[in-house]
């Protein structure tokens, strides 16, 4: 009796294998999903930094600096060679990545400068088109990357004046 369900159990386990195979090889296992500290080290060398990107990730102070990557945040507090550095990851509705990265100083009523990338060749980030916040850079504007949420805060030069842009998964749209 025993002999039998021995031999039935190898001959289903002969049968299934070759399912079970073809399945596991229809299916290649995804790529881990990147996060925003994965990303910033991808953007370009020459967008006004004095440290690469990767080279700030591994500088990073307790103390001063912020990596929040399941909220897809991080800052750098700058030293006065580099700027101070803040990124926000958004996702558009087909999970690509766009990550805004902010520089200038956050605290400071000086000027900042926006720029959005998006996945480019060559496992590096490329410029996306700034049109996707319909805000320009310059004229004191300040901007403030959500550390938790989807909107962009952007005050005047004045500091009084607030605007804010939602990301609704393809476009930044002023709230009203």
């Amino acid at each position: 009796m025993i002999r039998h369900h021995t031999r039935r159990r190898f001959l289903i386990a002969l049968m299934t294998a070759p399912i079970f195979a073809a399945m596991a090889a229809a299916e290649p296992p995804k790529p881990a999903r990147l996060n925003v500290a994965d990303y910033f080290a991808m953007v370009p060398v020459d967008d006004g930094f004095f440290l690469t990107p990767a080279e700030l990730l591994k500088s990073k102070l307790p103390e001063y600096d912020i990596i929040d990557t399941p909220n897809g945040y991080l800052r750098f507090a700058g030293d006065g060679a580099q700027a101070a550095v803040e990124a926000a990851l958004f996702r558009y509705r087909d999970d690509s990545p766009l990550l805004a990265v902010c520089l200038g100083e956050p605290e400071g009523k000086k000027s900042q400068y926006l720029t959005f990338y998006v996945p480019g060749p060559k496992g590096k980030l490329r410029k996306a088109p700034r049109s996707i916040l319909p805000v320009a850079d310059g004229d004191g504007r300040q901007f403030i990357l959500p550390r938790k949420g989807r909107t962009i805060i952007v005050r005047d030069k004045s500091g009084k004046h607030e605007h804010r842009y939602v990301w609704d998964g393809e476009r930044f749209a002023e709230e009203k």
